[in-house]
């Protein structure tokens, strides 16, 4: 890399010293001839075979002027590729199946490889002297249009973008600002990009609202409309130079360039610690919306609002449910975000043995264990209410069936927040101790394929990531309609909207993990947070999905929760990470330590960081 030049850092595939003997289309030479066969009559086969030379174009050493070449050769070819196979993905809709399903795939991949050539050329034109040197910005500009498609026809599909997506569009807006390319008008042609080419900070910008539109949550054609809208929207990222010009009653999405996550929801500023922000302002999206809205056929279903109605209640933070110094419903109590921390700690909280007395306070209501313990596995009764051993008395309500009392907030003094959070990592790290020391694969028999999930058995009793999880004492207002709005003290993990929240609410009868998902966020300056979030469960439990395959278990674990849809106790859900199952499979966890298999009769990504299964609930009869 020459001297006072960006270091790049997309993460591109592995190029080996030299080519290994006899690795087809090797020289430029072969990939040319392959690349000069292709044929818009054939889309399927041309597709892969221009897929075929991108992924050995991506992985070869070749010269500068080579690679050049080869590069503007193998985009020539695709472009007319793509614009065959974009009609045919428009067309599509979920779940895919037989040839759409290849041809899906091989067009999520044919994306992600011509955006890798792009961005080669970046990295090849930032180590060269010589003024032939590929153009580093028009290569990053068509780079984020390729992403930018990539991005769409995951969510056409209702799929979560590739690992590291999010990561790559980050570097493209860093380096281009490095560069000063970033605002920089296109010249290029759009031919086969479902993303016309235009400032790097505009198209980046366009992606990220695109990204906050929920899609799963969109009607079958709404997504193609509002790509189509957005492009003539004038929005744009930009770097936080003011934090103090920010009002709280605007709403804007916030970038983290040091993350694989998207967009943000929040109100205000980003959070003072985050030297990588950047921010995409929404007054502009809202006004276009109200002046010129996306042209969406009506939605199917009935008593459904306009596409545009539903987009400005989106991206509006509710303000009047943000509070910092006001009054809560409840608090303090102890909330912890994400899927693999909150897996962790609810699971201590469960399974840690440990004497309640000493642990009886204002901060953990009804003790931090239960006292008593009927269950021969060491589960206290007071963790199963609201999953079909007993329903859950107050629902989502705070105080029952009771009005709400409001009172003062009062933070946690340093000696007692540090006190609260030693006592649950000690409650954690004695759970994971103890399954290290008993840790033993799970007994399977032929019969009847029963699993011992004792405590102390096997692995089943293992949390998901026990040291990384780290709580926080929230306050916690009823907002109504399955909504919450919540005030962490001094979180210290990153928060991003999106995310798991888990919230630990708890009385002398029963101890409930109510899940929900954060929807938009407010940094105070005192490092405080206050967030909304959307009810998923009125009580969850931490479990361990292993997938089946003709009744043996593959090697395939996730850490995910089990609970009843909210509204339908027949039916049973399971919450793991996007694309850990597929819709059909064979997934067998424990409750309680008695082993279930159910088939997931529907898959639904509820974020970039969440999905749920749908089975008949097993414990609907109890």
């Amino acid at each position: 890399m020459n001297e006072g030049q960006p270091s790049p850092g997309f993460d591109l595939p592995a190029r080996p010293a030299a080519t290994a003997d006899g690795a087809p289309g090797a020289t430029p030479a072969h990939l040319a001839a392959w690349l000069e066969r292709v044929s818009a009559d054939d889309p399927a086969g041309s597709a892969k075979r221009v897929l075929d030379t991108a992924r050995i174009l991506n992985r070869t050493p070749f010269e500068p002027a080579e690679l050049l070449e080869l590069t503007g050769l193998l985009d020539a070819r695709a472009a007319a590729i793509l614009g065959r196979i974009e009609g045919q993905m428009r067309a599509l809709q979920p779940p895919l199946e037989g040839d759409d399903k290849r041809l899906a795939k091989t067009h999520e991949e044919l994306l992600q490889e011509l955006a890798f050539a792009q961005l080669r050329l970046v990295e090849e034109g930032l180590d060269q002297r010589q003024p032939s040197a590929p153009d580093p910005g028009r290569a990053l500009r068509r780079a984020l249009a390729l992403t930018g498609g990539l991005c769409l026809h995951g969510w056409r599909l209702n799929q979560s973008e590739p690992e590291g997506t999010w990561h790559r569009i980050h570097r493209m807006l860093a380096v281009a600002e490095e560069l000063g390319v970033v605002a920089d008008p296109s010249a290029e042609d759009a031919a086969g990009l479902a993303f016309v080419p235009d400032s790097i900070d505009r198209v980046a910008a366009r992606i990220g609202v695109l990204a906050s539109s929920r899609s799963r949550t969109l009607q079958p054609g709404e997504m193609e409309a509002l790509a189509h809208w957005i492009q003539s929207v004038p929005v744009q990222c930009t770097a936080v130079t003011d934090p103090g010009t920010m009002p709280d009653t605007s709403s804007r999405l916030w970038m983290s360039l040091d993350s694989d996550e998207p967009p943000s929801l929040i109100a205000g500023a980003p959070p003072a610690g985050d030297a990588n922000a950047r921010v995409i302002e929404l007054q502009p999206v809202l006004a276009t919306l109200r002046a010129a809205p996306p042209k969406a056929a009506p939605a199917d279903q009935q008593g459904t609002e306009p596409l545009d109605k539903r987009l400005r209640k989106r991206w509006a933070v509710p303000l009047a449910t943000q509070f910092n110094d006001g009054p809560a419903h409840a608090g303090p109590l102890v909330a912890v975000t994400g899927l693999f921390e909150s897996h962790a700690l609810v699971h201590a909280d469960i399974h840690c043995k440990r004497s309640p007395s000493g642990m009886m306070s204002d901060m953990m209501p009804g003790g931090f264990f239960a006292a008593s313990v009927d269950d021969p596995l060491g589960i206290p009764d007071v963790f199963k209410a609201g999953l079909g051993y007993r329903e859950a008395r107050d629902a989502m309500d705070v105080g029952g069936n009771a009005p709400p009392v409001l009172r003062e907030v009062e933070w946690l003094s340093p000696r007692r927040f540090q006190h609260l959070v030693d006592t649950w990592e000690s409650a954690a790290r004695e759970v994971d101790e103890q399954a290290d020391a008993d840790d033993e694969p799970a007994a399977i028999h032929n019969a009847s394929f029963e699993l011992d999930i004792g405590l102390h058995a096997n692995a089943e009793a293992r949390p998901a990531e026990i040291r990384d999880a780290r709580l926080t004492p929230a306050w916690l207002r009823n907002v109504g309609a399955g909504n919450v709005s919540l005030l962490l003290q001094a979180p210290t993990q990153r928060l991003y909207s999106g995310s798991l929240l888990a919230i630990r609410m708890a009385d002398q009868e029963k101890i409930l993990w109510k899940l929900g998902l954060i929807r938009w966020l407010r940094f105070g300056n005192d490092e405080h947070v206050s967030l909304g979030a959307e009810y998923l469960a009125d009580a969850c439990w931490p479990t361990r999905l292993h997938l089946i395959d003709y009744e043996t278990p593959v090697d395939v674990v996730e850490p995910g929760f089990f609970f009843r849809d909210r509204g339908r106790p027949e039916v049973g859900v399971l919450l793991f990470a996007p694309d850990a199952f597929h819709r059909g499979a064979h997934i067998r966890f424990d409750l309680f330590g008695k082993p279930y298999t159910v088939t997931l009769k529907s898959i639904r990504r509820i974020s970039h960081a969440l999905s749920l299964g749908e089975f008949p609930n097993p414990l609907r009869s109890r």
